[in-house]
C-alpha cells in the first residue's frame, strides 16, 4: 500500500468519525455519557468478535499487553474529553482537543528524539489558525465583533485543563498504534481495545450508580437513541480498524494532521443537516486547514517514496 493510499483511507476514516459527532449528540439527548460509551464499545466489541473470531488463535502477549494499553488510553480519553465539555464551552473544547496534532511531534521527540522537518511544523500552525477560523467563527467582514469570542480562550478553567491532558492522551493513543500496528495485526489490536474501554465503561456505569442503558427505558426513547448508538458501534468496528491497518503506513505525526479533519468534516455534516448555517468562517478555516495538512504532509513535493522509513513512529 503506499502512503497516499493510507492517507486517503485515514481520510474516510475521519469523515465516519466526524458524523460522530452528530450520533453522539443525539445519543446524550436521551441517556448521559458513561451509558453511551457502554453502548458503542459493546456493538463494537460484538462485530469484531463475531467477524473476526478466528483471528483470537493468533493472540500473543505482545498483543495483550499493546491492545490492554490502547484500550486504557481510548478509554480514559474520551472518558475525560467529554467531562471536560461538562465543565467548559463547546468552542474551547472542540478547539484544545485538536492540540493532540501538536503533542505528537512533542512527545514522540521527548521520548525517541525523532526529529522533523521544517513544513510539518509549518503545517500544524496553518491548521491551528484555521481552527481558530472553524471553532469561533471568525468573520473578516465583521473582525471586530468576531474577535470578542476569542476572549474566551484566554481565560482557562479547569475544563480547559482536562481538555488539554484528554489531547495528550489522544496523542499518546496514535502514537502507540503507530507503533504497535507495525508488530503487531491490527485487527486483534482494535479488538482488545474496544473490549477493553467496554469493561471500563460498564465499570464506571457501576461504580457510578449508573443503571445499564436500555433497561428501563420508555419505548420511545429507545427508538430516538437505537439509530445512533448502532452508527457509533459499527464505526468503532470499521474506523478503528482501518486506523490501525492504514497507520501502518504513515508516521504518527501524518496520521495525526489527516486525523484532525474531523472537526471540518463535522460542520460540514452539520451545514448540510440543517444543523447549522454556512459561514465565511468554515470556508476560511476549511481552506487553511487543507493547506496546512497538504503542506504539513508533503512539503509540496509530491514525490516521495511510499516506504515508511524505520525510524518513522
Amino acid at each position: 500500500m503506499s502512503k497516499w493510499q493510507a492517507r486517503f483511507g485515514l481520510l474516510l476514516v475521519a469523515i465516519i468519525w466526524a458524523y460522530g459527532y452528530i450520533a453522539t449528540d443525539q445519543s446524550l439527548r436521551v441517556m448521559n455519557i458513561a451509558q453511551m460509551q457502554v453502548l458503542r464499545f459493546l456493538i463494537a466489541s460484538v462485530l469484531l468478535l463475531v467477524i473476526f473470531h478466528k483471528k483470537l488463535k493468533l493472540i500473543t502477549r505482545r498483543t495483550v499487553i499493546y491492545g490492554l494499553g490502547l484500550g486504557v488510553l481510548f478509554f480514559f480519553g474520551m472518558s475525560i474529553h467529554s467531562y471536560a465539555l461538562t465543565i467548559t464551552t463547546v468552542s474551547k473544547n472542540a478547539f484544545l482537543v485538536v492540540t493532540n496534532v501538536v503533542f505528537v511531534p512533542i512527545i514522540l521527540y521527548i521520548i525517541f528524539k525523532t526529529k522533523f522537518k521544517l513544513h510539518l511544523f509549518v503545517g500544524i500552525a496553518t491548521m491551528i489558525i484555521g481552527f481558530m477560523f472553524l471553532v469561533f467563527k471568525i468573520d473578516l467582514f465583521n473582525l471586530a465583533a468576531s474577535l470578542e469570542n476569542l476572549k474566551d480562550l484566554s481565560n482557562l478553567n479547569f475544563g480547559d485543563y482536562l481538555t488539554l491532558l484528554a489531547a495528550i492522551i489522544f496523542a499518546s493513543q496514535i502514537i502507540l498504534i503507530g507503533y504497535s500496528s507495525k508488530k503487531e495485526d491490527p485487527i486483534l489490536l482494535n479488538i482488545f481495545q474496544m473490549v477493553i474501554a467496554f469493561i471500563l465503561s460498564l465499570i464506571h456505569c457501576l461504580v457510578q450508580g449508573i443503571s445499564i442503558p436500555l433497561i428501563n427505558m420508555p419505548n420511545e426513547q429507545i427508538m430516538r437513541v437505537i439509530i445512533p448508538i448502532i452508527y457509533l458501534g459499527v464505526a468503532g468496528c470499521i474506523g478503528f480498524t482501518a486506523q490501525i491497518i492504514f497507520q501502518k503506513y504513515l508516521s504518527s505525526s501524518d496520521s495525526s494532521l489527516i486525523f484532525s479533519t474531523e472537526s471540518l468534516f463535522a460542520a460540514c455534516f452539520s451545514v448540510v443537516l440543517g444543523l447549522e448555517a454556512f459561514s465565511s468562517s468554515l470556508l476560511l478555516g476549511g481552506i487553511l486547514i487543507t493547506i496546512g495538512i497538504v503542506y504539513g504532509e508533503t512539503g509540496f513535493k509530491f514525490k516521495e517514496k511510499d516506504v515508511l522509513k524505520s525510524d518513522e513512529i
